[in-house]
């Protein structure tokens, strides 16, 4: 019986070896491919992102102008614009300027990401396995 049950357990350490090994050598073999993989979604990510960003910076400034081109027909007979008209403008250049600050400044963000992806993306991946380590 003891023979019996140390074959077993001989039999089972070596399956689990054996799966082990194999493991390594399928991680071994496709890491390179993850990798590319990993680098692809983050520039089809930053990509994304930074035009979402600077769609919603062109789209503030379209809706500027055009509130702009509306204020300008209200005016009093003399031809001076209305206090409506002057509040209106002043609020849509106000609010056109955070938003395209804001905008502007996370696409660059993103743009910066990109390109540091493209033109050097093993620095971009030392950088990515640190913030994991560093998070993890």
């Amino acid at each position: 019986m003891n023979e019996q049950l140390q074959n077993t357990v001989n039999e089972i350490l070596k399956n689990a070896i054996d799966a082990a090994t194999a493991g390594a050598e399928f991680l071994k073999d496709q890491a390179p491919d993850v990798v590319q993989q990993l680098i692809k979604w983050h520039m089809a990510e930053a990509g994304l992102y930074a035009g979402v960003e600077l769609s919603v910076l062109v789209g503030v400034c379209v809706a500027s102008k055009k509130i702009w081109n509306i204020t300008d027909k209200w005016r009093w007979p003399a031809g001076k614009l209305t206090d409506e008209a002057e509040m209106s403008r002043g609020a849509s250049c106000a609010a056109a300027a955070i938003i395209s600050i804001l905008t502007l400044t996370a696409s660059l963000g993103n743009i910066f990401e990109l390109i540091k992806l493209w033109i050097a993306p093993k620095v971009w991946l030392l950088e990515y396995a640190a913030s994991l380590v560093k998070h993890g």
